[in-house]
């Protein structure tokens, strides 16, 4: 069940025997057979005992199952084997009972089959607007609409990530919800909205940027300027997952003397919109902020510049995983960032340099190889030696093998105390080391012919450094290469040919 605040107790009441004057209202949590959790609304005589007659409505229950306003008058409220928890929201008046139950129970279940497999995603009309005037009557009931329904959640943010809601978060926000509201980080609705948000109801399909919320919470004031526990505002989230053009909706929210304070913002790290943007390579963006004073070798606090950013290999989404961005981004990021004057020789707090981040990414067609070459042509040292974070040998069943890495301040912190299930700290690797292990061919061939220093073999002819560390044999154990043995020979045979000329 969905982690819930504790609400206040119901208030007695104590009407004259036999007669209903209020009715307590709970929010109820139910499941069917092994299906997810389903929420509905109960309503039951304030002067009964909670688990007695009353009257239940399932009322946010997956559109197409059979399960979306249906009202049963005699439900044993807390007995039906499908009744997981409750949370009481409010007492509602008996006068009010009539209009409730109007909008509740009016709408039959659809069972459209195209609904019931996915093909047309939409709620129905009707279901949405009836959905509008149940929140309106609710509200105008006592309930509140800056509630958290979830734990720390704020139920603003939960309807404005659901693209089938834009009407309940239209309804919401006309009745006094704030849009600004945070959860326990501090993150509003405009954060999360600059991800993608699932279209379709059950999930699994294609997602996108819910650009209607964004306009809605925009209108009623949303501060995009409004900093989550780590101060980052909304613009710099913006910044890292949008387009410039709505990039330039956020922007341009506030008052044009505000403007220049947000695009100079930073958050609690010294991390400027121009990181962000490197690291969601959004390069309109990137083009757009130096254009605005931005500079472009600003280091943060453990000596991060945009162009790390723009190499590592990141999660494009800030909350959740999304798909990783391509090496193809990467590369194009980082030239577009050399081109405006980034220096190459940069090296951040942990040691890291940019052809450690580059041989980060798989590349069995050595498609890095000309970037790689270019990067060690300015001056980068292709043989400086550096913290790498690694799987374990042993990756735990819930796990993964991870090819994203965490970016700026939130890699010092990880270093510091790295999750053992998921990475372990490698110490004094060299480029080579690190691309043995992810598999980049083309860094690899960089590296190679700009004449690094090759381990020698030892007697049983396996690959070894001055500290017993061998490039090969990270390629033939790396959890990355476990399935492409085919790319982990290349490998060894690149490195054992350069060892013997």
């Amino acid at each position: 069940m969905p982690p819930t605040q504790a609400p206040s107790a119901p208030i007695p009441s104590a009407p004259p025997p036999g007669q209903t004057i209020l009715y307590n209202v709970y929010r109820i949590y139910i499941t069917q057979g092994t299906g997810p959790l389903h929420q509905g609304i109960a309503l039951v005589p304030a002067q009964l005992p909670s688990q007695t007659a009353g009257r239940f409505y399932h009322l946010t229950g997956t559109i197409g199952l059979g399960m979306d306003y249906q009202c049963r008058p005699a439900e044993k409220f807390g007995i039906n084997p499908a009744f997981e928890s409750a949370v009481w929201l409010f007492q509602m008046p008996k006068s009010l009972l009539a209009d409730f139950e109007a909008i509740a129970s009016s709408v039959p279940p659809p069972h459209d089959p195209r609904v019931l497999m996915e093909r047309n995603p939409d709620p129905p009309a009707r279901d949405c607007v009836n959905q509008q005037l149940l929140i309106s009557a609710l509200i105008d009931a006592r309930a509140d609409p800056n509630s958290y329904p979830h734990g720390n959640t704020p139920l603003i943010i939960t309807v404005a990530c659901n693209s089938n809601l834009t009407g309940a978060l239209k309804t919401l926000l006309e009745k006094g919800a704030d849009p600004s509201k945070t959860n326990g980080s501090g993150l509003s609705a405009p954060h999360v909205l600059t991800e993608p948000v699932e279209v379709r109801q059950m999930g699994g399909g294609p997602s996108v940027i819910n650009e209607t919320a964004i306009h809605l919470l925009l209108q009623y004031k949303a501060s995009v300027s409004q900093p989550n526990s780590a101060g980052e505002f909304p613009i710099h989230w913006a910044s890292y997952g949008f387009s410039l053009r709505l990039f330039h909706v956020y922007l341009y929210s506030h008052p044009e003397p505000d403007q220049d304070n947000l695009l100079c913002s930073t958050n609690n790290n010294g991390e400027t919109l121009l990181h962000f943007a490197a690291a969601g390579c959004r390069t309109e963006v990137m083009e757009y902020l130096p254009s605005k004073g931005l500079d472009v070798n600003a280091a943060n606090s453990n000596g991060w510049t945009p162009l790390m950013c723009a190499l590592t290999p990141i999660d494009r989404s800030t909350c959740w995983t999304t798909n990783i961005k391509t090496l193809a981004n990467a590369i194009e990021s980082a030239r577009l960032l050399l081109s405006y004057g980034a220096d190459p020789d940069i090296v951040t707090d942990e040691g890291w340099a940019p052809l450690h981040v580059l041989a980060l990414y798989l590349d069995v067609a050595g498609k890095a190889e000309e970037f790689a070459k270019d990067l060690i042509s300015r001056g980068v040292d292709p043989e400086a030696r550096a913290l790498l974070l690694s799987p374990p040998s042993i990756v735990p069943r819930l796990y993964y093998v991870c090819w994203s890495l965490p970016w700026g301040y939130r890699l010092r912190d990880v270093m510091a105390d790295p999750p053992v299930e998921k990475w372990i700290v490698r110490s004094n690797m060299m480029p080579l080391h690190w691309a043995a292990e992810r598999g980049a061919v083309g860094v690899i061939k960089a590296l190679l012919s700009s004449g690094v220093d090759v381990p020698a073999m030892d007697v049983d002819g396996t690959l070894v450094d001055v500290d017993g560390t061998s490039p090969a044999k990270i390629a033939a154990e790396s959890m990355f290469l476990k399935k492409r043995t085919e790319s982990v020979d290349n490998i060894i045979n690149l490195i054992v040919g350069a060892s013997r000329t």
